[in-house]
């Protein structure tokens, strides 16, 4: 229901790791997946159509010199952070390259869940917010 939807959107944004740099008072030092499944069956046919949608905030990059990083937790957010856009970035390299055989989802936890939303016949689109 809706009301279900808006309670883990409020539960997820209260878990959500938040901390002020240099650069913005409300750092995300996370980045935050909220993924709808829907489920539906065809009456007369029985027949099932599953889709996903998958929205994605992502933490954005960040250079240690100019976020003005205080202490060692944030440091270690920031590459981890960093290292999780690396490995999105080589995920939409190799499927976006005729030639690669093999596209590295491994690489974090952010390319494993969103691997069925990336590839395949999966449909893709990005919104940035500078």
């Amino acid at each position: 229901t809706f009301d279900d939807l808006m309670a883990a959107i409020a539960q997820g944004e209260g878990l959500r790791a938040t901390d002020a740099t240099d650069m913005n008072e409300t750092s995300s030092r996370s980045h935050c997946v909220l993924t709808l499944s829907v489920a539906q069956r065809d009456p007369s046919t029985g027949e099932a159509l599953r889709s996903k949608v998958n929205l994605v905030d992502l933490a954005g990059s960040e250079r240690g010199a100019k976020s003005g990083h205080r202490n060692r937790r944030m440091l270690r957010e920031a590459i981890c952070i960093n290292a999780s856009l690396t490995a999105l970035n080589h995920c939409i390299r190799a499927l976006t390259d005729p030639t690669a055989r093999h596209v590295p989802y491994r690489q974090s936890r952010l390319t494993w869940m969103l691997q069925d939303s990336l590839g395949g016949t999966a449909k893709t689109v990005l919104v940035a917010n500078l």
